[in-house]
């Protein structure tokens, strides 16, 4: 009995048992669908906080941007103009109304590049504008300076900028160069800025101006080309700040200098550049927050973190009613089922005003709902399946003007206007055609442009987002959609369109030539001025590659650099060729863009424009040519009277000193023959003075002829050995050897006979000048295609460092007073000279102390001997009589000289005073037997003379005497007739030894 009894006590305790657990697994259901409402509400808060975070960021982006076209602005001041001055810096100032638009900054600068010994003369230029108290601060010798010149706002504050060397401050520096080198607009690193009295923490932006006003291609260029640049100081608290108060919402913004933080895993313990504090906030505030947004945006060469953290106020709208209500109705049901479970007594009363009670709570959260639903922006509506409206929001009226209860009450044709409601009645046919269709898509939707009438008769356009509704059978029964404004968005569609018209005929009819190409080099866009310029028509090239435009020898180089505009690579004044349509090529400077699509930055195409620069270049390069011609006519000009001071005033001095010497009567005989020798010396010195400054002077300008003969060429080697014992004075010391192998004994040469002996003749001398004993070899070697001359000597050796120079004009090894030796250093100069004229060359091999070794190689071109008809060989002439010799000469001083020695060489002499008594005498007189014929006579000059002898005496020998003395005079003067040629000043035994070769007196 008292089991059973006890079974029954403890029953109800049990159920009880049973109904706690009932309790708390209703409690903790409540409280887990609480915390998944929470974490649904976090969820839609984190994105709404990433949102007003990214737009924030946007918004300082955008501030920048504003200040980047503001700069690029001023640095188009002084691109547009030659010289920019106080008054238009201020005009542009006031122009971008900078105080207005730009609120937060500080100062606009205009900041010019001073390079060392520059900053005198631009202190000097400011005081001269009325700033006499200008000066470059801080002072002290720099290689560059960078004060600032132009400031606008020119106040109180600013003034006191003036002069400031940016460059002495390295955070501002760093910047410039960043922006110098980049082509591009750069912001400094955290700066001081000065507001009157106070400092406050700011930065600076900064763009560079070049010289040309266009961008140099490379870095180098670029620093070099640098001539200022166009900076803004800014506030940064003024800038963020601005950002900041465009907002309500409960968010703290920091901003941090990016480059110390590189390379740092944590923000603690660096201080924010600046700190924007949200609703009820301050530096005090110490709650930890829910979001954090960092992202690091580009500026320009820097960087900055932008942190946007959450606050108390912002999370608290977490908290929503209806995680509230679940958590209360949770732990009410827990309760009430509790309640209930314990007390089965409770009246129905009590339960129908809990029934109550729930009720009204759910009609509040439903009320919630809609409220949420009906304040968006865009709006919501519901049809039935005969399209009459059953639910529409009251953003309705903010769309259209109408009210809700004056939208429901209108027809189809009150909303919509004609067009508008048959697109709506032929998508609803559409949609009903798809539904007799099984496997069609239950779930699909469809936008389409509708427009609406307003209440104020206006037409807008929206875009509606349709979906269908289905009852439980998946059976149509009407349809539900949002509509939302796209006015604005059409209009700037139709702004689009109507510039990109406007664009293309802006290609279409500029004076410059455009053309466009895609990425496989195709021409898309060709204008009229290209047309113009090249004779080409459009439809000729427009679908075709562009290569088809260029020469054959820039083709490929030109592609090249196509090529690298894929790469993203802009033209800025590329020179390139264009081949017309007559084959003719022009040079054009040409600049280019890359136009990309919106999406994913793919490149559509490539425009570039070019400027004509073939007329440019054309006179360019003949004023180059003229100027270097004006350039080494004056370096000859006063080489040659720096050489010719020297070399002729020391020859006359001996000339005049040793003339007046024998003018002494008790001079014995040794003594005058010995001054005699010396007077000799000295002029044969100063006829070679002259006769190498005339052939230098014609070497370098040019003008020295090539008269190419066929002549032996044992002779002329065995002059110049003969000319090389001269020299030496059959010196024991110095001994002269000839290598000449046999085969030149009857070996003629095709070339210019006199200019090789000259060449020879100079490497001769040389040789001999700085061999004061041993060994001089003068020979040749046959190549099958040339001949190698050389001339070598044991003398001093040239120094390996002096080898560059030993052809040049004027340049010897030992210039200063104390050299042992004379010579006006032009004898190399002329081989090299010769060499070049008769397509050879000259080398040369030397050590220093032990001798030297010139080269002088020419092509070898053989041809048998040809005499002229006009000369003359040696001829027995037998006369009984004294030969009768004329002597055509107007002036006296030289046929009196010539007279007395032809006289005393037992000849009769009749002279003719010019080239018409010449031609007379040796008409009427056939008993004349030989002519001396000045060459420069009035009435007829000496070659014009021979030309009308030679008519009537083919073979008198004529002789003619001249005093140019130039390397071609020899040729000129043979083809005009004359048999043989005397140089003055004449030597006596030199005319009477020609004389001889014509007259036998044997």
């Amino acid at each position: 009995m008292k089991d059973s009894g006890d079974k029954r006590a403890f029953a109800p305790y049990r159920k009880r048992y049973l109904h706690y657990i009932l309790f708390f697994v209703l409690l903790a259901t409540a409280v887990i669908l609480c915390r998944y409402l929470y974490i649904l509400d976090q969820n839609q808060q984190r994105y709404v906080f990433e949102n007003e975070a990214d737009h924030i960021v946007t918004e300082l982006e955008d501030e920048l941007v504003l200040y980047k076209i503001l700069l690029n602005g001023g640095a188009g001041v002084f691109t547009a103009s030659d010289e920019v001055n106080r008054r238009e810096w201020r005009l542009y100032h006031n122009y971008q109304q900078t105080k207005v638009e730009f609120p937060n900054f500080q100062s606009l600068c205009y900041v010019p590049v001073i390079k060392r010994g520059q900053e005198i003369s631009h202190t000097k230029a400011l005081w001269s504008q009325g700033f006499s108290s200008y000066e470059i601060t801080p002072q002290g010798s720099r290689d560059d300076y960078a004060p600032v010149t132009f400031i606008e706002p020119l106040d109180s504050v600013n003034i006191l900028h003036l002069g400031n060397d940016y460059f002495s401050i390295p955070k501002r520096r760093l910047a410039m160069e960043r922006a110098r080198d980049a082509g591009d607009v750069a912001i400094s690193a955290k700066i001081d800025v000065f507001n009157g009295d106070d400092v406050q923490p700011g930065f600076m932006m900064v763009t560079p101006i070049y010289t040309k006003g266009i961008m140099p291609l490379t870095v180098e260029e670029r620093r070099r080309e640098i001539s200022g640049f166009v900076a803004v100081n800014i506030r940064i608290s003024e800038f963020a700040k601005t950002v900041g108060d465009k907002t309500t919402r409960a968010l703290n913004l920091k901003i941090f200098d990016n480059d110390p933080l590189i390379g740092n895993d944590s923000l603690s313990g660096l201080k924010p550049l600046f700190i924007h504090y949200g609703t009820g906030l301050d530096s005090t505030s110490i709650a930890v927050p829910m979001f954090t947004f960092e992202k690091v945006i580009d500026l320009y060469n820097h960087s900055w973190k932008i942190v946007i953290e959450s606050t108390p106020e912002f999370e608290s709208e977490m908290v929503r009613i209806n995680q509230i209500l679940v958590l209360v109705l949770g732990v009410i049901v827990s309760f009430l089922t509790l309640f209930l479970l314990n007390t089965l007594t409770r009246t129905a009363e009590k339960a129908k005003h809990l029934a109550d009670t729930l009720t009204e709570s759910l009609k509040t959260s439903e009320a919630k709902l809609r409220q949420i639903t009906e304040n968006i922006s865009d709006v919501i509506f519901t049809t039935d399946h005969a399209l009459n409206t059953n639910y529409i929001s009251p953003s309705i009226e903010k769309l259209t003007g109408f009210t809700v209860e004056e939208y429901m009450k209108m027809t189809m044709e009150q909303r919509h206007p004609k067009h508008a409601i048959e697109n709506i009645k032929t998508l609803f046919m559409e949609e009903m055609a798809k539904e007799s269709d099984p496997a069609c898509d239950k779930s699909r939707t469809r936008v389409i442009e509708v427009d609406h009438f307003k209440a104020d008769g206006s037409i807008i356009h929206t875009a509606m987002h349709l979906s269908l509704i289905r009852d439980s059978q998946g059976q149509m029964i009407g349809i539900q959609g949002v509509t939302r404004d796209i006015t604005e968005q059409k209009r700037a569609e139709k702004e689009l369109h109507e510039k990109s018209a406007y664009l293309e005929n802006l290609v279409n009819y500029a004076n410059a030539p455009i053309i466009v190409w895609d990425p496989n080099n195709i021409i898309t866009r060709f204008n009229g001025a290209f047309e113009q310029l090249t004779g080409i028509d459009s439809s000729e090239v427009i679908g075709k590659n562009i290569e088809l435009l260029f020469p054959d020898n820039s083709r490929e180089s030109t592609i090249k650099l196509i090529n690298l505009t894929k790469a993203g690579e802009r033209w800025e004044g590329v020179e390139i060729e264009i081949l017309c349509k007559d084959s003719s090529i022009k040079t054009l400077l040409w600049n280019s863009s890359n136009i990309y699509g919106q999406t994913h930055g793919v490149l559509n195409a490539t425009i570039a424009h070019g400027f004509d620069i073939t007329e440019v270049k054309r006179t360019n390069a003949a004023l180059l040519v003229a100027k270097e011609r004006a350039e080494q006519s004056n370096r000859l000009k006063t080489a040659f009277i720096n050489n010719i001071s020297h070399e002729i005033r020391t020859p006359l001095n001996g000339i005049i000193g040793f003339g007046q010497l024998l003018n002494d009567s008790s001079l014995s005989v040794e003594e005058r023959q010995s001054y005699y020798d010396m007077l000799k010396s000295s002029s044969d010195r100063l006829i070679q003075a002259i006769e190498d400054n005339l052939d230098i002077a014609q070497i370098s300008s040019g003008t020295l002829a090539v008269n190419n003969t066929s002549f032996p060429l044992k002779p002329l080697l065995n002059e110049v050995i003969e000319l090389a014992i001269g020299q030496t004075g059959r010196s024991a010391e110095t001994e002269i050897v000839g290598d000449i192998p046999s085969m030149v004994n009857n070996l003629s040469i095709l070339t210019d006979r006199e200019l090789l002996r000259k060449a020879l003749e100079h490497l001769v001398s040389n040789a001999v000048k700085f061999t004061e004993k041993g060994t001089i070899t003068i020979g040749v070697n046959l190549g099958e295609h040339s001949l190698e001359f050389y001339v070598s000597d044991t003398g001093i050796g040239i120094a390996p460092e002096k080898m560059e120079d030993m052809f040049r004009p004027y340049i010897q090894e030992v210039t200063d007073m104390t050299r042992g030796y004379e010579g006006s250093g032009l004898g190399l100069a002329i081989v090299k000279g010769i060499a070049g004229l008769l397509d050879g060359d000259v080398l040369a091999e030397s050590e220093k102390g032990v001798g030297t070794t010139f080269y002088f190689t020419i092509p070898r071109r053989e041809l048998s001997v040809k005499r002229d008809s006009t000369s003359v060989t040696h001829k027995e002439i037998l006369i009984p009589d004294i030969p009768l010799i004329l002597i055509a000469e107007d002036d006296e001083s030289s046929y009196l000289f010539q007279s007395v020695v032809v006289k005393r060489g037992g000849y009769n002499v009749l002279r003719a005073t010019n080239g018409v008594e010449a031609v007379e005498f040796c008409k009427n007189n056939p008993q004349i037997q030989l002519v001396l014929m000045d060459i420069k006579m009035p009435l007829l000059n000496g070659i014009e003379a021979t030309e009308q002898i030679r008519v009537f005496r083919k073979d008198l020998p004529i002789i003619a005497v001249t005093a140019y003395a130039q390397s071609d005079d020899e040729f000129r003067i043979l083809q005009s007739g004359c048999n043989d040629y005397l140089t003055k000043p004449i030597k006596s035994e030199t005319l009477l030894e020609k004389i001889g070769k014509f007259i036998n007196r044997s």
